[in-house]
């Protein structure tokens, strides 16, 4: 683990999410692997730097949402719901916080859009 790396995602002019330790996600050509990071992410007790200092880090319910909208891009707030088993209130938070912080977005009409990492 010697090597220290930080990676800085922007957006809009705004610092969305400063990773450390990311060493083992960058791939042969250089490139860094997405899902690699956000993995190591939502599995390691990093503290999350989401547009300045966040107190604490996500819990496990919000963990399993991100993941959920990791690996169903577009997915909405009742796909999320039913393919988590949880409550529709309880995702319709997760995802409000996570908008709020920079780590998802919504994209699309409200009829047919989803949510993304950002």
């Amino acid at each position: 683990m010697g090597n220290r790396t930080t990676v800085v995602f922007e957006g809009n002019g705004n610092i969305v999410r400063n990773i450390q330790n990311v060493t083992d996600n960058v791939t042969e050509n250089g490139q860094l692997n997405k899902n690699q990071i956000i993995e190591n992410q939502l599995n390691n007790d990093v503290d999350n730097q989401l547009n300045g200092q966040l107190n604490g880090q996500l819990n496990e319910s919000q963990k399993e949402t991100l993941e959920y909208i990791r690996t169903h891009e577009g997915c909405n707030t009742t796909m999320i719901s039913n393919g988590l088993g949880k409550p529709f209130r309880t995702i319709d938070k997760h995802i409000q916080f996570m908008i709020d912080t920079k780590i998802i977005e919504r994209r699309g009409s409200k009829k047919t859009g989803g949510y993304y990492i950002v």
